[in-house]
C-alpha cells in the first residue's frame, strides 16, 4: 500500500475510533504516533492496516508511546505485517509503576573496565576505566524487600540472540542496537521480580513476538481492497479489538494514558498539516 494512502487511512475517523477503546480522549493523538513511526521505517508501508492497528493497540493499552524518540514502544514489520515489541524505556516505565523496585537499571560494561563475572555472587568485578569498545551488558534490580538480581551477559550472547530472535530487517535492533541489548539483558532478570499484569503482559507480548520471529511463522496477510476495509476486514478488527478490550477491562480500569504535551502538538501538526 502507497504511503501517502496508508497514512490518509489512519487519520480517517474509523481508524481512529479503533484507537479510542485504550487511547479515550487521545485516540487521535496516538493515531498520529502510529503514523509518525510508520514515516520513519518504510518497510511498515507495506504492512496491513488491520496489523497495524492490532500491534499498535497494544502499546496504546500499556500507555507506551510508539514515537520512535521516546524509545518505548515499536511497530517492526515482518513479512507483511507489523508487531509490537518493546523498547527498553518502556520496559523501564512499566517496572517503575510496579511500586516494587528500590532499584534497577542496565548499562554497558567496557573493554578496560577488564570485567569478571561471577555467576555464583552475581557480582560483576571490574578495574580500570570504561574505554576500548563494549564487550558486554549488565542488568540488576534490587526490590524495596531487600531481595536482589543481577545478570552479565556478553556483547557475542546479546548478538546471538538478537540474530536467533530478530528476523525484521529493519527496526529498533538496527536503529538502536545499545538500547535493545540493555532491555534483552534486564528482561532476562525480570522474570524473578514481581510483576504487574500490565507488565506481564508486555514482556509476554513482546517474547511471543521473538519466538514468533525465531520458528520464521509467516503472520496473518490480508488482502486489502480499495476501501478503507473490506467488510470481511472490519468485523475482524472490531473483534479483536474487542477481544483485546475484554482481557485488558480489569487492568487498566481507571487507568487514564495521558500523551505528554510534546506528543499531543506533534500529533496535531501532523494531522493539521494533511
Amino acid at each position: 500500500m502507497a504511503k501517502n494512502q496508508l497514512i490518509a487511512q489512519l487519520k480517517s475517523d474509523e481508524v481512529v475510533a479503533q484507537f479510542e477503546a485504550t487511547a479515550g480522549q487521545h485516540a487521535k493523538a496516538f493515531a498520529g504516533e502510529v503514523a509518525i513511526s510508520i514515516m520513519g521505517n518504510p518497510a511498515l508501508e507495506k504492512a496491513t492496516l488491520s496489523s497495524i492497528i492490532v500491534e499498535a493497540t497494544k502499546a496504546s493499552a500499556l500507555g507506551l508511546s510508539l514515537l520512535p524518540s521516546m524509545g518505548e514502544a515499536y511497530l517492526v514489520p515482518y513479512k507483511g505485517a507489523a508487531q509490537f515489541q518493546l523498547g527498553y524505556k518502556g520496559l523501564i516505565q512499566l517496572a517503575m509503576r510496579s511500586g516494587q523496585m528500590k532499584a534497577f537499571g542496565a548499562v554497558p560494561v567496557y573493554e578496560g573496565e577488564n570485567p569478571k563475572w561471577d555467576k555464583y555472587t552475581q557480582e560483576l568485578i571490574h578495574e580500570g576505566e570504561e574505554t576500548g569498545q563494549v564487550v558486554g551488558y549488565y542488568a540488576f534490580f534490587e526490590l524495596v524487600t531487600g531481595f536482589r538480581k543481577a545478570e552479565y551477559w556478553s556483547k557475542k550472547r546479546v548478538e546471538d540472540h538478537k540474530n536467533k530472535f530478530s528476523k525484521s530487517k529493519s527496526g529498533p535492533w538496527s536503529t538502536d542496537f545499545e538500547a535493545m541489548a540493555l532491555k534483552t539483558v534486564l528482561k532476562s532478570i525480570l522474570q524473578y521480580a514481581p510483576k504487574s499484569t500490565e507488565m506481564a503482559r508486555a514482556i509476554a507480548e513482546d517474547t511471543e513476538v521473538e519466538y514468533t520471529q525465531a520458528k520464521d511463522i509467516t503472520p496473518f496477510e490480508i488482502e486489502q481492497a480499495p476501501e478503507l476495509f473490506s467488510s470481511v476486514e472490519q468485523a475482524s478488527i472490531s473483534e479483536t479489538s474487542k477481544s483485546e478490550q475484554t482481557a485488558n477491562e480489569d487492568v487498566f480500569a481507571g487507568q487514564t494514558i495521558e500523551p505528554t504535551t510534546d506528543q499531543i502538538n506533534l500529533a496535531d501538526e501532523f494531522f493539521g498539516g494533511m
